[in-house]
């Protein structure tokens, strides 16, 4: 029986919704699925005999593990979108490192006391002591993999609060990257075409609103211009979701959401009929150090007022405390998406009211176990809420960070430990365009496209 649930009333009510669900499925599911189900459930056991262990995530960084029937399943999987992802860790460990070795303006520390940090420079005279191209350091070795991965990477749970391992990490990854324009289109394109090989058909980018609108501005333009640039060769979306700190003050916040505004109106997907490019705004950060929704809520109700096409998608219930009510204050909010949303399970009596609202769970399941929230994939309250009927979509979180492949190693995560049919995967990426941000003209031309691309995916399976 499911250990995070704590009452016999919700044991039973998930039993019926479960029997009542696999009898409708069963209706629905063509001969084609039901097929490649079989298929897939051999897949699964396969890795199982052959690892003979419970998955556990220092599996996805063994390269004997992509060469699985079963992993290259997952990279095929029509996916739909990706719902919750950071701008600044949507790389793979392994492409940013190369993203970093490829330009030639961006230098690494390599003596110093910031040791990993990465800069942007144009003048090659004007860079500082102890700095050597990131060409050179990676080629040369001056940083090892396995030097590197300990600089950006977050190798498990070090503290309390693992909070505290984020910042140095996020800086040492930003600047080169991100310091200048030029460099973040590339980075962004390179990030899409990668996608695009993964049977991802969007991207919806959380990136941290800046002080300074017009450098908000310019980071939504080469965004903008990075999924141009790949649209040349294939069909592929995005939108971005602006972000706070829930460590800021309500006047903060409240210019943040200004600026997010500001350059919604100042930018549009030109190639969808003007749609927005911005369609969000959410807080993000430690939640049990912070402030709660319940102290934003009227800068934020405020925020639904006067500025209706800029909803909220919220951060909420990332913590292992009970106490933390924050996705009751979401709910109240109208927030469309509940970013983790893990600590819910103390909270059954708030399903209900996530049905009712139609509220998507964007569930990052290997994030909440790197992060310590939770020992294990199968200990993870989600697939609960999956078998509750909760509208789940399965997202990233920082793949970069965590040292994984954004969508790829999700999918392949929770196939393999949350015993899922290939019905329920079905509907994970389904739920990942119905609830996406996306114009309704863009929502509906990428169901079309997803649903051609999953009757192939089937096809290909069974052959």
């Amino acid at each position: 029986m499911l250990k995070f649930f704590n009452t016999t009333k919700n044991i039973i009510l998930i039993l019926l919704f479960a029997i009542n669900h696999e009898i409708t499925a069963s209706n629905k599911v063509s001969t084609l699925e039901r097929r490649a189900d079989s298929i897939m459930r051999v897949m699964v056991n396969e890795y199982h005999n052959q690892y003979k262990k419970p998955f556990n995530y220092i599996n996805l960084t063994d390269s004997t593990v992509w060469n699985t029937r079963l992993y290259k399943f997952c990279k095929q999987l029509p996916k739909g979108g990706e719902l919750h992802i950071h701008s600044t860790a949507l790389l793979a460990f392994d492409d940013y490192c190369s993203f970093l070795a490829s330009q030639p303006n961006i230098y690494i520390q390599i003596e110093g006391d910031n040791i990993g940090h990465t800069l942007y420079r144009t003048d090659p005279y004007d860079v500082p002591a102890g700095y050597l191209p990131a060409r050179i350091c990676i080629s040369k070795e001056y940083l090892t993999r396995e030097k590197s991965l300990k600089l950006y990477t977050f190798n498990g749970c070090s503290h309390d609060n693992p909070w505290k391992d984020f910042q140095p990490i996020f800086r040492r990854i930003f600047n080169g990257a991100f310091g200048s324009p030029e460099n973040f289109e590339k980075y962004m394109e390179k990030a899409f075409n990668i996608y695009i090989e993964n049977n991802i058909q969007f991207a919806e980018i959380r990136i941290g609103s800046t002080i300074d609108r017009d450098i908000f501005l310019s980071m939504a333009e080469m965004i903008m211009k990075a999924c141009n640039n790949v649209r040349k060769k294939a069909d592929f979306h995005v939108t971005i979701i602006g972000t706070g700190n829930k460590g800021y003050s309500l006047e903060e916040v409240q210019k943040r959401i200004e600026n997010v505004a500001y350059v919604q109106q100042h930018i549009k997907d030109t190639l969808m009929n003007k749609c927005n490019l911005i369609t969000g705004f959410d807080l993000v950060s430690d939640e049990d150090k912070n402030h709660s929704f319940e102290y934003y809520y009227d800068v934020l109700k405020k925020c639904e007022r006067e500025y209706p096409d800029l909803k909220l998608f919220l951060h909420a219930g990332e913590t292992k405390k009970a106490e933390n009510n924050n996705i009751k204050w979401a709910i109240k909010l109208g927030a469309k998406r509940i970013g983790h949303a893990y600590n819910m399970y103390f909270h059954p009596e708030l399903y209900d009211e996530i049905r009712q609202n139609d509220i998507c769970i964007e569930t990052c399941p290997l994030s909440s176990v790197n992060l310590g929230y939770c020992t294990s994939l199968d200990s993870h309250p989600n697939i609960g809420y999956i078998h509750s009927g909760l509208p789940v979509a399965i997202c990233s979180d920082d793949p970069t960070i965590f040292e994984h492949t954004a969508l790829v190693d999700d999918f392949f995560a929770v196939i393999v430990d949350w015993n899922l049919s290939l019905s329920e995967v079905k509907q994970l990426c389904k739920n990942s365009i119905t609830y996406s941000s996306l114009s309704k003209k863009a929502k509906k031309k990428v169901m079309k496209d997803w649903e051609k691309r999953w009757v192939k995916f089937l096809e290909d399976t069974v052959k």
